[in-house]
């Protein structure tokens, strides 16, 4: 998601978005740009975050994710994860990160450009709050008949 204010002209922050379909649990980075080496940098920190193994990739059709170089990363390791995209023009077949984008993100950054790259370390930082609370779903109250 672009941190680019009214223009996508010239540097700003990026945000990733990474949700899991099965258990909802989400996982944000920023990164400066949209380039290749940030990108996957952003991945791997996700990845080693996660309680579980990531078996599937779902991207949307941006140039950050649907590339080569990604395509690359995840099916030539020793445990491939499975690639695919979503369909071209149709946001819902990535309903659950463009959900996520809202609560996780705009909800705490707004809509204002952010072109200063040292604050990516403040955006977003998964050592600084719990993940827990955001991944861990409120205790539920029963329904009274």
């Amino acid at each position: 998601m672009a941190h680019c204010g009214n223009s996508l002209d010239g540097n700003f922050v990026w945000s990733l978005t990474l949700t899991d379909i099965f258990s909802g649990w989400t996982e944000n980075r920023a990164v400066w740009n949209k380039g290749y080496g940030g990108v996957k940098q952003a991945i791997q920190e996700i990845e080693a975050d996660l309680p579980f193994a990531l078996l599937g990739f779902q991207t949307d059709n941006g140039g950050e994710f649907l590339n080569h170089h990604l395509y690359r990363y995840f099916s030539e390791r020793d445990l491939p994860v499975a690639f695919t995209r979503g369909r071209p023009y149709h946001k819902n077949d990535t309903a659950h990160v463009e959900q996520k984008n809202w609560t996780h993100v705009r909800l705490l950054l707004g809509y204002q450009r952010i072109e200063n790259g040292d604050l990516i370390p403040a955006i977003v930082n998964p050592r600084s709050v719990p993940v827990t609370s955001k991944n861990i779903p409120p205790p539920q109250y029963p329904i009274s008949a």
